[in-house]
């Protein structure tokens, strides 16, 4: 696999986050349970979250890991 096409996959393609909330905090959180509830190592898991925490786009950081799916919500 050439680097650049590792780049645009999560080392976690099999975890999938849905967003409903453009709040990084939240992402990050989501993103820290889905690592958690897959049984992902602690290090790695807090290895994530000072980088997401430190990143000036934490849903950048957040895509490394995990695939993120944006819900729309629909107003009737």
């Amino acid at each position: 696999m050439d680097p650049e096409s590792e780049e645009m996959n999560p080392r976690y393609p099999d975890l999938q986050v849905s967003l409903r909330t453009e709040n990084p905090l939240a992402l990050v959180s989501a993103t820290r349970l889905a690592l958690r509830r897959a049984g992902k190592d602690r290090g790695e898991i807090e290895q994530f979250t000072q980088t997401a925490l430190s990143s000036p786009d934490p849903r950048g950081a957040c895509s490394r890991y995990v695939r993120l799916e944006r819900r729309v919500r629909v107003e009737t």
